[in-house]
C-alpha cells in the first residue's frame, strides 16, 4: 500500500494504491491504477444580502442588545469562518462593543479588532460556522454609549482564523484619510472595516478592493474591502480608507488571513 498527500494555496490532492497480490503476480495494467481526490478552497465572498441596519438606539438600561434578521452564509463547510464587521453611532460615550452571538446562543463570535473612542464605534468579529447555511438571529451586545444606529456586514472564507497584528486606528478631527500597514502571509487575505459619523460616500480605498460603501443613516458611512494575496509574504501592506470629503470621527479596522485550509 503506498499513499501520497500534497496541499497547496489553491486546494489539496491526495492519492493512494493498494495492492492485495505479491507486486509481480499483479498485471501491467493494474500496477499503477492511482485515486485521486481534489477539494477546492472554500470560497472568500463578501455577503451583500447580508447587509443590515438599526437605525434606532435600545430602550432602558444598559447592556442594550441589537437583534439583527437571520441571514444567509453561504455553504456548509468545516472549513468555513464567518466575518462580521459591526458599526455604532450616537449615544453619550463609547458604545463598547461586549459580545456578538447567533443561533440562539449556539454560535459565540470572538472579537478580532476594534475601536472603541468617541460615539463612532467598529468591530470586527470571528467565528467558525460548520453547519448550516445562515446565521439565527445574530445579536450585538453593547455595554455603554447605547447608539442610536447600529449596522453590520458579512464575509465568508476558508482560511482559519485571523494572523499578526491588525490595524485598529482612528482620528477625531476631520480628516482627509485614515491608514495603517498590515503584514499580509503568502496567498493570504485582508479584511478591511471603516467608518465615520460624517456622510462621506464613496470612500476610496488603497490596498484592498471595495466591496460596499453605503451611508447607513445620515450620520454613519460604513466601507470596507478585501485584498487576496497571490505571491509570497508581504510585509507593511498599506491600506487607506480616503472618504470623499474630510470626515470626522474616522475608524479603521483591517485582519489577514493565512492560505486557504
Amino acid at each position: 500500500m503506498a499513499a501520497y498527500n500534497w496541499s497547496g494555496c489553491s486546494g489539496s490532492w491526495s492519492w493512494s494504491l493498494h495492492l492485495t497480490l505479491p507486486f509481480a503476480q499483479v498485471p501491467p495494467s493494474l500496477r499503477f491504477n492511482p485515486a485521486v481526490h481534489y477539494r477546492a478552497p472554500y470560497p472568500d465572498a463578501y455577503l451583500p444580502g447580508s447587509d443590515q441596519d438599526i437605525n434606532a438606539a435600545g430602550t432602558g438600561a444598559g447592556p442594550w442588545t441589537y437583534t439583527f434578521a437571520t441571514t444567509g452564509i453561504s455553504n456548509a463547510d468545516p472549513r468555513r469562518s464567518v466575518v462580521i464587521a459591526c458599526c455604532t453611532n450616537g449615544g453619550t460615550t463609547g458604545a463598547v462593543h461586549n459580545s456578538l452571538t447567533a443561533n440562539a446562543g449556539a454560535v459565540v463570535f470572538t472579537r478580532i479588532a476594534t475601536y472603541a473612542a468617541g460615539t463612532n464605534v467598529i468591530s470586527l468579529w470571528e467565528a467558525v460556522v460548520a453547519a448550516g447555511t445562515t446565521l439565527t438571529a445574530p445579536i450585538l451586545t453593547i455595554g455603554t454609549g447605547n447608539p442610536a444606529r447600529v449596522s453590520m456586514r458579512v464575509h465568508v472564507h476558508g482560511r482559519g482564523t485571523t494572523v499578526n497584528t491588525p490595524i485598529q486606528t482612528f482620528v477625531a478631527a476631520a480628516s482627509a484619510s485614515l491608514g495603517g500597514t498590515i503584514d499580509v502571509p503568502a496567498s493570504g487575505m485582508v479584511i478591511a472595516a471603516f467608518s465615520t459619523s460624517t456622510s462621506v460616500a464613496p470612500v476610496t480605498w488603497t490596498g484592498v478592493v471595495e466591496d460596499y460603501d453605503e451611508n447607513s443613516s445620515g450620520s454613519l458611512n460604513i466601507s470596507g474591502g478585501t485584498y487576496i494575496n497571490t505571491g509570497g509574504a508581504e510585509t507593511s501592506r498599506s491600506i487607506i480608507a480616503d472618504p470623499s470629503i474630510d470626515a470626522g470621527n474616522m475608524r479603521l479596522l483591517a485582519c489577514a488571513w493565512g492560505a486557504p485550509l
